[in-house]
């Protein structure tokens, strides 16, 4: 076995994680006083298991975490991590490489850890145990121990002999089995007082065990008998039960008739209940269509009116107005007779006014002045009298062009009520036709769903 590597992190002077490598032969760490020499071989105890503060220089064991410096802040933890050769299978354990880690931080928590896994630190003690190895072993020297073992007393050489010579293991397993024989002797000695104590109980616990015997055998038979009376009670409980079982089964038979006698009865209840739904929603619908055909024959029927009292009034406006126009006729009869008239008095007035003229041209030579102003004076008269005439003439033409208008879109209008008032009248007598086949479907329906309820009811 080989001391191969040894890694400082946070211990003491070892700020800085530093690895030690040990080489095949001799290493020597040399350096001035208080360069951390001792801290390697504190170190190298720490991680095999020492517990004592004191024995690391220290007051408490959280005195071994870097504890910081002026231009560096203290550290939370400390780690050593030590590492063994053991090909030759010197410690007892099946590993060829051993190492073993132990890590204790600032809030005083700590843990062991052997080839990467966590154990407690009886297990290392248990490893370096008859090895010569350990945190008190003699294979790690420090300062002053020397000394310590020249001035020691004969015991406490004996001890240390005994430990070097690898009988330290053997002596605490002797110890160990003194203790458990002194442990026996003593609960020997404890039997021995129990026994003794039992022995004046003897006698009367036979006694006691003979009533209990007899106890016992009355217990037996009223056992035997008890269970015979269970035999009978149970045989007569089977027959009632196969009886009762048989009953069941009846039962059940029916039950499942009746089930299924109900499952029918709730198909076709559900079948009425859906069928009682489409008929109430066709009612419904009936019912809406009816009221919105009766509205529409109430707004058709007053339409009717409105279109009859239309009518009507179409009919007297055209009554008077042929009254009108046959006054009008007449008025233009006279004035076209009254126009011929004035036509042949024109004519004979042109005449007339041309034969003055030509008087009027002859006499001029002789200026009778009076008998000229009388004569145009006649002449104005008849000119006035034409002009009125025409006037006249022309105003019953408009009247007559204007009441003949009247008169045709009076026609007009009437020819559309009408047809308006033949198609009111179609409408109304189809939707009539149309009311009284809806009103006898819902008749039917509501007698159909008159008897579904009925059923419903007699099926709940």
């Amino acid at each position: 076995m080989k001391l191969k590597t040894l890694e400082i992190s946070g211990f003491k002077s070892f700020a800085n994680r530093t690895k030690i490598d040990f080489m095949p032969g001799i290493t020597g760490v040399v350096g001035p006083n208080g360069s951390g020499k001792s801290n390697i071989i504190e170190a190298i105890r720490w991680v095999m298991g020492e517990t004592s503060a004191k024995g690391l220089r220290g007051d408490k064991m959280v005195d071994v975490i870097f504890g910081g410096t002026d231009l560096r802040a203290p550290l939370n933890r400390a780690e050593v991590i030590i590492t063994f050769d053991n090909t030759d299978h010197y410690l007892n354990s099946d590993f060829n490489e051993i190492q073993i880690a132990r890590t204790l931080y600032r809030n005083g928590e700590s843990k062991y850890q052997l080839n990467g896994k966590v154990v407690r630190l009886r297990d290392i003690h248990e490893l370096f145990m008859d090895s010569g190895l350990g945190r008190e072993s003699f294979s790690i020297i420090s300062q002053g121990r020397v000394e310590r073992i020249f001035s020691a007393k004969p015991e406490e050489r004996r001890s240390i002999i005994e430990d070097v010579a690898g009988v330290f293991k053997y002596k605490q397993s002797k110890e160990k089995a003194e203790k458990e024989l002194t442990t026996t002797v003593g609960n020997l000695q404890r039997v021995q007082d129990i026994l003794y104590e039992l022995e004046g109980r003897v006698e009367p616990l036979a006694e006691q065990a003979a009533r209990a015997q007899d106890y016992v055998n009355a217990k037996n038979e009223y056992d035997r008998l008890d269970q015979m009376r269970l035999v009978v009670e149970l045989t007569d409980a089977y027959s009632q039960q196969a009886m009762v079982s048989q009953q069941v089964q009846m039962a059940e038979a029916a039950s499942q008739q009746e089930s299924a006698r109900l499952a029918e009865q709730t198909q076709t209840l559900n079948h009425f209940k859906v069928e009682r739904a489409g008929l109430e929603n066709q009612r419904d619908y009936l019912n809406q269509k009816i009221l919105t055909l009766t509205q529409q024959v109430e707004r058709l029927t007053g339409e009717q009116k409105l279109a009859v009292e239309r009518a009507a009034n179409r009919s007297s406006v055209s009554q008077d107005l042929h009254q009108q126009m046959s006054r009008v006729n007449k008025r233009l009869a006279e004035l076209t007779s009254h126009r011929v008239a004035r036509q042949a008095e024109m004519t004979q007035a042109t005449e007339q006014l041309e034969t003055l003229q030509s008087e009027l041209t002859k006499k001029a030579e002789q200026h009778p002045r009076q008998k000229l102003t009388l004569n145009e004076e006649a002449i104005t008269d008849i000119r006035n009298q034409l002009v009125d005439a025409m006037q006249a003439l022309t105003s019953a033409k408009n009247e007559q062009a204007y009441l003949a208008k009247t008169y045709q879109q009076n026609d007009a209008a009437a020819n559309r009520l009408a047809i308006r008032l033949s198609s009111l009248n179609e409408k109304r007598v189809t939707q009539t036709a149309m009311i009284e086949e809806l009103t006898q479907k819902k008749t039917v329906i509501d007698d159909r769903l008159t008897m579904i309820q009925n059923e419903l009811l007699q099926q709940q």
